[in-house]
């Protein structure tokens, strides 16, 4: 018998109320899609299963802060109170996450890949967060060194390490995406996972193995690592790269700041936290190390300047994970805490994000002048 989660709903605007339901701020074919998600999950087209927190806590730990995601679609948010990560629970299962994906995911986030020229845009965009991997992982790595994204989309990064002169592959799901980064001209894109790659390259295994804001996607994560060691060379190493919501109150995109709400969309099954990392990383006997670049709290990213989580994990003895635990352990309220704080002071317009922004705002006429002219008629 699964127990009813603690209910402790950030705000009321996390409500679920069907009299009055949530209205994003999302365009009408947005709105279309957002709709027919709804009406699959009303109707059970969609199924939603339960599932525990990876970390091993027992769902008896979790607490229900939130009964929507940020399109208003009725799906519950339980915080873990062992580890600090959010999920939804339940969530679709994988007939429905096939469903989603394949025909909604994309459209329903305004990502469609129609305009080959938006999207060669976003390609080359992907250098990014390959120069700052490259910052953190680069000494590590040889000429010779294999590299493998696992959730490329387009390639931009896959293509920004071949330049460089590295072994390096992409796998995706995204079969416009694969497309159009082969019509820019990334090499050794294939469609799939890790077991999905051709033989030789499944047998020639990897130095690195990267996803940037692709884990916190996966239905099961704990089996994902535990299928990737098989792919990794003696010293290899995997790059996670995931949303930090333990500093949305510090920077990030504007309407984001200091809400919650807009981490919570149905694409992330997952809000991760470092401890929730930790735990799962210490259950496949991996090591973990957090990554930082100097004390720049920029995004990996141009089109997203929301915070991250980098962390870098590789097979290693379970002595380190367990002095992490023992150092966890004492915080397991503390996200919660910092959740319900944070949306108090978004609301009164003062979190240290929003008031930089304003500061920053007075500090420049052109911003100034933006900002009068949106809230003078």
């Amino acid at each position: 018998m699964i127990l009813a989660p603690e209910r402790k709903i950030i705000s009321p605007r996390f409500e679920f109320n069907s009299d009055n339901p949530y209205q994003p701020s999302v365009s009408e074919t947005q709105k279309n899609y957002i709709e027919k998600i709804k009406l699959n999950i009303t109707n059970k087209s969609y199924n939603l299963q339960h599932s525990a927190c990876p970390c091993g806590a027992e769902s008896s730990e979790d607490i229900l802060v939130s009964e929507i995601d940020r399109y208003g679609i009725p799906l519950k948010s339980v915080l873990c109170n062992r580890c600090g990560t959010v999920r939804f629970d339940p969530y679709l299962d994988e007939a429905s996450l096939a469903d989603f994906y394949t025909n909604i995911y994309r459209k329903m986030y305004a990502m469609d890949v129609d305009d080959s020229a938006d999207y060669g845009d976003y390609i080359a965009s992907q250098s990014s967060y390959s120069e700052k991997l490259l910052q953190f992982a680069g000494d590590s790595l040889t000429p010779k060194s294999r590299l493998c994204e696992v959730g490329c989309g387009g390639g931009g990064s896959v293509k920004f390490m071949q330049e460089r002169g590295y072994d390096a592959i992409g796998c995706d799901y995204d079969v416009a995406a694969l497309q159009a980064g082969r019509h820019y001209g990334v090499k050794h894109l294939y469609y799939g996972d890790l077991n999905s790659l051709p033989e030789e390259q499944r047998k020639a295994k990897f130095d690195l193995i990267y996803l940037h804001h692709v884990f916190e996607h996966l239905d099961q994560p704990l089996n994902f690592l535990q299928e990737a060691r098989q792919y990794l060379t003696p010293n290899g190493k995997i790059v996670l790269i995931v949303p930090d919501i333990s500093r949305i109150d510090q920077f990030g995109h504007l309407p984001a700041l200091g809400n919650l709400l807009m981490y919570l969309h149905i694409a992330h099954k997952y809000n991760f936290s470092i401890d929730g990392l930790h735990r799962i990383a210490s259950q496949v006997d991996f090591a973990v190390n957090k990554l930082e670049l100097g004390s720049s709290s920029k995004s990996s990213s141009p089109w997203s300047s929301s915070p991250e989580i980098w962390i870098q994990i590789s097979p290693n003895s379970t002595q380190e994970n367990t002095t992490v635990h023992q150092e966890s352990s004492s915080r397991p309220s503390r996200m919660l805490n910092y959740l319900l704080r944070t949306e108090k002071l978004f609301k009164l317009g003062l979190c240290r994000g929003q008031i930089i922004y304003k500061m920053s705002a007075l500090a420049s006429p052109k911003k100034l002048t933006t900002k009068l002219r949106r809230i003078m008629p």
